[in-house]
């Protein structure tokens, strides 16, 4: 089975709390399960990489709709350890590549919204690649800010990934992504 999960925390690349977690530990039991994850999450500022990781020869292009779209950067490495998924580093400068994830000293980020529609949009073309032209058989989005890989799987992607079963975890009902 091949599971992407989209997440914009992972605890040992880069979080603020209790998601970037139980992102973490999902993908480890579902590997130890002979599950093969693939976990898609931003490269930040912040973000520790993996010893190893590689950049992919080429980018992946995330469509927002209204024919605009972003081209990505990927970077892909093993998390250490055992059961390890695989994980794939989102880079884009000008989106990721800060001093926070969420804010800074400043603020939450006012693109916030933006950031993630691309997160979002960027797994699902992540996932294209990762199983060699194969759908994932399971998206499994986590909280507010990778929710729209649903939508976008769903609505935009075209009849195939519209049967891609889908999961949408809430870890915190606080953060809900409104300003």
């Amino acid at each position: 089975m091949n599971v992407l999960m989209v997440s914009s925390e992972v605890e040992s690349l880069a979080r603020t709390g209790g998601l970037g977690d139980a992102v973490e530990a999902l993908s480890r039991a579902l590997g130890s399960l002979d599950t093969n994850v693939v976990v898609v999450t931003p490269k930040y500022g912040v973000t520790r990489v993996p010893a190893g990781a590689g950049r992919w020869p080429s980018p992946v292009i995330a469509p927002l709709g209204l024919g605009h779209a972003r081209e990505l950067g990927v970077l892909e490495a093993r998390l250490p350890g055992p059961s390890a998924p695989r994980v794939a580093l989102l880079t884009d400068s000008q989106l990721f590549d800060r001093g926070g994830i969420y804010g800074d000293w400043r603020g939450t980020f006012t693109d916030n919204a933006f950031r993630f529609a691309t997160l979002s949009s960027g797994a699902l073309s992540v996932a294209e690649r990762a199983w060699n032209g194969a759908l994932p058989d399971v998206v499994h989005a986590h909280d507010w800010h990778a929710a729209l890989s649903i939508v976008y799987a769903r609505r935009t992607r075209g009849a195939a990934w519209s049967r891609v079963p889908t999961v949408l975890t809430i870890h915190n009902l606080a953060f809900q992504g409104v300003v």
